[in-house]
């Protein structure tokens, strides 16, 4: 988010702090409004020739990024699929909870799974899936299996 600051006075400068400290012709000046990335106290100074300087106005923003979870997944390809040399690894199958959450391209070798949820805990593996198969399309048995608490902020 960002702040503007303004004062109706023509030709004022204004300076400011964003760190509570008193602003003084020291401190910076505004030209832009203020980019805030965290919970920050603004203090701002008006000043122009042949007036008596602003009070000196004070405002606490109180910023709430939310937390993103999520859980990475690498692996290595194995080509458990089959143990035919013709045996092509069509897909790699990322599964959670059992169930299967995406499949994948056959290359992959990662996997971000950005739809958890805070003090919920999860099981994933992965399987690759082979289409060039003498017995058809066969899926490998299911990778060692992962288990992810998702911490509560």
């Amino acid at each position: 988010p960002t702040v503007t600051i303004s004062d109706a006075t023509v030709g004022e400068i204004i300076y400011y702090t964003t760190d509570g400290s008193t602003p003084t012709s020291a401190s910076n000046i505004y030209a832009a409004p203020i980019s805030l990335n965290s919970t920050t106290t603004l203090k701002a100074l008006a000043v122009a020739q042949g007036y008596t300087n602003s009070t000196i106005a004070s405002q606490t923003y109180t910023i709430n990024i939310p937390v993103i979870h999520q859980v990475i997944l690498n692996w290595t390809l194995g080509n458990q699929a089959s143990q035919s040399p013709v045996s092509v690894v069509t897909a790699v199958n990322v599964y959670r909870q059992g169930i299967l959450l995406n499949a994948i391209g056959s290359t992959a070798t990662s996997y971000v799974d950005t739809s958890v949820v805070a003090g919920q805990t999860y099981k994933y593996y992965v399987t690759e899936f082979a289409s060039a198969n003498p017995a058809g399309q066969q899926e490998s048995v299911p990778s060692n299996t992962v288990t992810v608490n998702i911490p509560t902020p």
